[in-house]
């Protein structure tokens, strides 16, 4: 049961992983898109291109759903910093993105980052857990094997030997 507990949370800390990374992705397409405006601002007689003007369609949006209470403070906290219910509370009715906003949710990429690379760590660890728990089952599952078969284990001056069906004298 405390496998599949510990299972089921890297589970949830890889997907909280990849939406992290994700929304990393989004924010340098993001970033690089306005870039693009900016440079096409400062040519006049430029026109900007079609596909630059739904950028709110493709901004990433903070999950929903069920989450766990860590989880759920850094939606609050994606939230705060300029993510909306629909993933931007700054866009004009072009679809473009403020520089002000754009500037904003950079910021967040840092930190997002960060998130990651402790997610990792902590994936790391648990998986080492795991890994240490499930020796540990394997050799209590050994040592109940050995019983139910009347073989036991001893030590005889260091050396480790096997005995079935008698007791050595002590």
């Amino acid at each position: 049961a405390e496998e599949a507990a510990l299972e089921a949370a890297v589970a949830r800390k890889r997907s909280l992983a990849v939406l992290q990374a994700s929304r990393i992705a989004a924010l340098q397409r993001s970033t690089a898109e306005l870039l693009r405006r900016r440079d096409l601002d400062a040519e006049p007689e430029a026109e900007a291109p079609e596909e630059l003007s739904d950028s709110c369609d493709r901004t990433p949006t903070p999950p929903r759903g069920d989450a766990d209470e860590e989880e759920s403070a850094e939606e609050g906290d994606w939230a705060d910093r300029g993510a909306g219910e629909d993933g931007w509370d700054d866009c004009d009715g072009s679809g473009a993105l403020s520089l002000e906003a754009a500037t904003a949710q950079l910021g967040c990429l840092q930190e997002l980052r960060r998130q990651v690379a402790c997610l990792e760590e902590d994936l790391q660890a648990r998986t080492a857990e795991v890994e240490r728990l499930s020796a540990e089952i394997g050799s209590v599952e050994l040592q109940e094997q050995q019983q139910m078969f009347g073989k036991a284990t001893m030590s005889y001056n260091g050396v480790q030997i096997g005995v079935v069906g008698h007791t050595m004298p002590g």
